[in-house]
C-alpha cells in the first residue's frame, strides 16, 4: 500500500499508512517499506523522514541501495544538502 500510494502521487496517504503500521506495533518496517515511504516524505517535506532514516541506519538497511537513494532524494528535495552529504 505504501509503495502504491507513493508511486501514484498520494504522498500523504503513503505516510498515513506508514504511521498506522507503526502504531499497530505488530509489523516492523523493512527495507522495502522504508524505501517506499521516504520518497513520500521527500515530496511532502515531512520531518518524519529523519526519524525513518535513524531507524533505517539502526537496523542495517543502509546496505540496500534503494534505501540509500531514497534517503539521498529526501534530503535533496527538502534542501538539506548538509544531511545529504
Amino acid at each position: 500500500m505504501i509503495c502504491v500510494c507513493s508511486q501514484n502521487g498520494k504522498y500523504a496517504d503513503a505516510l498515513t499508512v506508514y504511521k498506522e503500521m507503526e502504531k499497530a506495533g505488530g509489523v516492523k518496517p523493512n527495507k522495502v517499506k522504508i524505501a517506499s515511504v521516504l520518497p513520500a516524505c521527500a515530496n511532502l517535506g515531512a520531518p518524519k523522514g529523519e526519524k525513518i532514516e535513524v531507524y533505517a541506519r539502526a537496523n542495517g538497511y543502509f546496505k540496500n541501495m534503494f534505501v540509500c537513494n531514497a534517503v539521498l532524494e529526501m534530503y535533496t528535495k527538502c534542501v538539506r544538502i548538509d544531511r545529504a552529504k
